[in-house]
C-alpha cells in the first residue's frame, strides 16, 4: 500500500476504530451473571 492509498483510507480506518470502540463500551456493560444466564438458560430453535 503506497502512502497516498493510506491516506485515502484513513477517514475509513477512523470510522472503524470508532465502531469498534463504541462495540468495546457496549459490551463491557453487559454483565457477566447474564452471560452465564443467556448461555445456560437458553433453548435452540431447530427442531
Amino acid at each position: 500500500m503506497t502512502a497516498e492509498e493510506a491516506m485515502k483510507e484513513y477517514p475509513k480506518w477512523l470510522n472503524r476504530k470508532k465502531l469498534l470502540e463504541m462495540q468495546i463500551k457496549n459490551l463491557q456493560s453487559i454483565l457477566e451473571i447474564d452471560v452465564i444466564d443467556t448461555m445456560t438458560f437458553s433453548q435452540p430453535n431447530e427442531e
